[in-house]
């Protein structure tokens, strides 16, 4: 029989828990009475501290069995190697507390034996810690007997494993694998490289043992559906769905750049020092972690992208990734957290956040560019963005990045933003109005108003011939069609649409919206026969109210009060 817990010469904690507790600092009381260094952690409780005593402190004892009762202790497995081929449990003489317990619930067999864990065993009625505390000792003990070398397949399959790329991602700091995996105070990748290192060992023949088990936990944990995966991995790592949400929030790169600590601070009404402090918490307690999902949910929002981010919330439920929508800027927080991939990117630049393909994050870009023009000509078109942003080797562009002009989807994020953002008015197709960008600085609205304070109403087709003329060199298919200057007007405060006309909806003066040779060329013709004239009686009517022939000959070019009717005759648009 294996000398109980507590007695001379006996590690006052088990292997087990020693490398599970490696990290926990040890009670001042404790390192005292030890005379430990003040630094010392649960790792010192090896056999070691015997030296020059015969029985353990109080407050040694105290602590191990307060240990022994923790949720991270009740879901480790006690023993942490293969129960020895050679030998039967009922060959040892048991504790006879213990002995009793594990006989009355069948558990001496060596594969019960080697799936126990410290909180089943508690669970037993008429057991306590100390029962548990001797069976840790007993394990570690058999641990120490020679054993059979490992065979050709276990090692083939521990060779097998060191390719394995998320073996990195699991260690016995996570609750998950904890009952699964051979204490250890590294990740599963560095007891796989030791384990390859030197295939007699004790790591070796434990893992080979336990990697059945660790990868069926792994595919366990593949399958589950990302927003219970995501509550799964936060209650193993101790991070309160308040803590995440906070770290998500700071992660946030929809703007562009990761949201600033006060920001998040004013939003969950915390201080900006406490901000910081729950979002390093929960990167030191979620790095590279294990969540297979978000490779899948990256995926699947990449093809779905350019989408809403409440659409692709909802794709993920379509999907079968997860059974209730997830913010898909908390994927791209999570694969920041945890070092997965980020095939695409959430984009609120445009006001509405967009899950958009990686490199085409544009929407800062797309609003911009949209502003400038709708403030120049009043209305914009998908296309005419798109051109905009287009890079091109001739001049600077909106976009510095060739990867904007490689994705084939650019055209469709362009469109996403600006038929979402609350900026914009949708009127026909593609064609867009940005009613914010000022009433008295874009050329559709002041073209039109010209027109009507010389005659009101006008036809559309009469009001578009106008523009073309005020913007002389333009491609007339930057000009926007009927269709679409019936639904601006009709959409503008300032007209009424009637039929195929437009007119002002409170009178416009002309002495405030014309030019004082625009004033006189309009004098002219409305004082001529019929309304018409030639080029050069209107150049004589205008001349002598003032008007030189150099100005004449400018302002007939793009004026659109004038109508070029025929050869050499010139009349009020009307």
């Amino acid at each position: 029989m294996v000398r109980g817990w507590g007695s001379t010469g006996t590690a006052p904690l088990p292997r087990s828990l020693r490398h599970a507790f490696a990290s926990v600092a040890l009670p001042a009381a404790v390192t005292a009475s030890l005379d430990l260094p003040a630094a010392a952690t649960v790792a010192a409780l090896d056999a070691s501290v015997w030296s020059g005593r015969d029985r353990l402190p109080a407050a040694v004892t105290g602590f191990v069995l307060s240990l022994v009762g923790r949720r991270v202790a009740r879901q480790l497995r006690i023993m942490a190697d293969p129960w020895p081929a050679h030998l039967r449990p009922d060959q040892i003489l048991w504790p006879t507390r213990l002995g009793r317990a594990l006989r009355r619930e069948g558990l001496l067999t060596p594969d019960r034996l080697e799936e126990l864990t410290y909180g089943r065993l508690l669970d037993i009625p008429a057991t306590g810690r100390k029962c548990a505390l001797d069976l840790g000792l007993i394990a570690d003990a058999l641990a120490g007997l020679p054993a059979a070398p490992l065979g050709d397949g276990a090692r083939r399959q521990l060779a097998e494993a060191a390719t394995w790329t998320w073996t990195g991602r699991i260690g016995g700091h996570d609750l998950r694998f904890r009952d699964v995996l051979p204490p250890h105070p590294g990740r599963l990748a560095d007891m796989v490289a030791e384990a390859v290192g030197d295939p007699d060992g004790r790591t070796a023949r434990a893992l080979a043992h336990a990697l059945p088990a660790v990868v069926a936990r792994a595919d366990e944990l593949g399958r589950e559906p990302l927003d219970r995966a995501i509550n799964r991995l936060c209650g193993a790592m101790g991070v309160s769905a308040r803590d995440l949400a906070v770290t998500v929030g700071r992660f946030d790169r929809s703007r562009g750049r990761r949201r600033r600590l006060q920001d998040v601070g004013r939003q969950f009404s915390i201080s900006k020092e406490r901000a910081r402090q729950v979002t390093d918490r929960t990167v030191e307690r979620l790095d590279g972690a294990y969540l297979p999902q978000l490779r899948l949910a990256g995926q699947l929002l990449r093809r779905s992208a350019p989408i809403t981010a409440a659409d692709g919330a909802r794709h993920l439920v379509d999907g079968g990734v997860a059974t209730t929508p997830v913010d898909p800027s908390a994927v791209t927080a999570l694969c920041e957290l945890l070092g997965y991939p980020v095939p695409f990117e959430v984009d609120a630049g445009g006001g509405v956040p967009l899950v958009v393909p990686a490199g085409l994050a544009v929407g800062g870009a797309v609003m911009a560019v949209a502003g400038r023009l709708a403030r120049r000509d009043g209305v914009v078109s998908v296309g005419q963005v798109v051109d905009a942003l287009a890079p091109t080797a001739a001049a600077g562009t909106e976009v510095a990045d060739a990867r904007v002009a490689a994705d084939g989807r650019l055209p469709a994020v362009v469109r996403l933003v600006l038929r979402t953002s609350p900026a914009v008015v949708v009127l026909v197709d593609d064609w867009l109005w940005l009613p914010d960008q000022g009433p008295g600085q874009h050329c559709l609205r002041n073209v039109t108003r010209r027109m009507l304070a010389v005659s009101s109403p006008i036809g559309l087709a009469t009001a578009r011939r106008g523009v073309v003329r005020q913007r002389h060199g333009v491609r007339v298919a930057d000009v926007p069609p009927l269709a679409v200057l019936a639904a601006y007007y009709d959409a503008h405060p300032e007209f009424v649409v009637d039929g195929e006309a437009v007119r002002a909806a409170r009178p416009v003066d002309a002495i405030t919206v014309l030019t004082p040779a625009e004033l006189a060329v309009v004098a002219t013709l409305r004082e001529a026969p019929a309304g018409r004239l030639s080029r050069a009686a209107l150049a004589d009517g205008a001349a002598a109210r003032g008007v030189d022939r150099r100005q004449f000959d400018s302002l007939l070019t793009y004026t659109p009060v004038v109508d070029h009717v025929e050869r050499d005759v010139w009349r009020l648009r009307s």
